[in-house]
């Protein structure tokens, strides 16, 4: 019986470990990351719900629970305590963060920070995980962007934007630029789902790059960007979207 328990204690240290990495997550993946049945996965939450770590919401029947850590949750697993979530705020971006980020760690070799886990490390003065963002005319605006994830892949540390929400072209400037100025990052890899906003996206990168290359502004020349299609799209997104960063490569060129 006691190995039993003991096997118990150790799934649910790694369900309340996975679940505060991020705002929230859902059922269905945490039944993807661990390798068990969407059913199975219920049933601990549920489990974990009464004994009071973890707490649901969902804002209609046919939407899938946002799970998330409690205070008591939290304080289990020796994380800051952090108000509720917004879990109708930007839903659809932060459940992809959590989809790709168990995706990534299936491949050998490559280690993923979240953005709670960048915070940690760069608050524990570990390293800087943050890039400064300034406003154009040379005024600095008063906060740091953190990746959706941080990637270490070969001694290499990339940067993760999954792009959802629209943004202005000075926005999107700002956010590029941030990355070509800062000195810890070797690439970054933007993911998109929308036609259009990665058509902008891909001029403006395109557009640093030849900066890069021509060693403008102090930039650096190792720094890789990227523009792509959200890899958790459907077949007929994706081939949108690489059709229109194919068109403005095209008409570059």
């Amino acid at each position: 019986m006691g190995d039993g328990a003991d096997h118990e204690l150790i799934q649910d240290h790694e369900v309340l470990a996975w679940i505060g990495r991020f705002r929230f997550v859902t059922a269905t993946l945490i039944a993807e990351r661990f390798g068990v049945s969407v059913q199975k996965a219920r049933r601990r939450i549920r489990r974990l719900e009464k004994e009071g770590f973890v707490a649901r919401e969902r804002s209609h029947l046919a939407e899938d629970y946002a799970v998330f850590l409690t205070g008591a949750g939290a304080a289990r697993m020796d994380l800051p305590r952090r108000r509720p979530p917004r879990v109708h705020v930007q839903r659809e971006h932060e459940l992809a963060i959590v989809w790709l980020t168990s995706r990534l760690e299936r491949a050998s070799g490559t280690v993923v920070e979240t953005e709670r886990e960048c915070r940690q490390r760069e608050a524990g003065r570990e390293e800087r995980r943050s890039v400064d963002v300034w406003m154009h005319r040379g005024e600095r605006k008063d906060r740091r962007r953190w990746p959706d994830l941080a990637l270490r892949r070969d001694g290499r540390l990339i940067a993760v934007e999954i792009e959802f929400a629209p943004k202005g072209t000075k926005r999107l400037e700002s956010i590029v630029d941030a990355y070509v100025q800062c000195p810890h990052y070797d690439g970054v890899r933007f993911l998109l789902s929308d036609p259009a906003l990665a058509a902008r996206l891909t001029k403006i990168v395109d557009q640093q790059v030849e900066w890069v290359r021509r060693g403008m502004f102090g930039a650096r020349s190792r720094l890789d960007i990227t523009v792509g299609p959200w890899t958790g799209g459907t077949e007929a997104q994706r081939r949108a979207v690489s059709d229109a960063i194919a068109r403005v490569r095209s008409h570059s060129s």
